[in-house]
């Protein structure tokens, strides 16, 4: 049980380590631009931080749980499906928000 609570905090505190410098950059990003409405670019920070949440999200869940999604084939599911919504995510934003 202590080795799963270890797993547990390392894929938290990496995933703290991952999203505080992208939300450091939009901060930043904001300062430099000084509008009100959000813009193109800061949307993709915030499909990068569902990305992060996502992949801690499943790396807690391959970790602790015993069925499901994430324990088909070791983790294969979400694997395979990382990159596609990754990529339909950011062209969704840019179709959007160009047409």
């Amino acid at each position: 049980m202590l080795i799963l609570l270890h797993a547990v905090l390392e894929v938290l505190r990496a995933s703290v380590t991952l999203l505080f410098p992208a939300l450091v950059a939009q901060v930043n990003l904001r300062s430099k631009i000084g509008g009100n409405e959000i813009i193109y670019i800061e949307y993709f920070y915030f499909i990068l931080y569902v990305a992060i949440l996502g992949v801690s999200a499943n790396a807690l869940t391959f970790t602790l749980a015993a069925r499901g999604v994430s324990q088909v084939r070791d983790n294969l599911i979400p694997k395979l499906l990382f990159w596609p919504l990754l990529l339909s995510a950011c062209f969704a934003v840019t179709f959007v928000f160009l047409y």
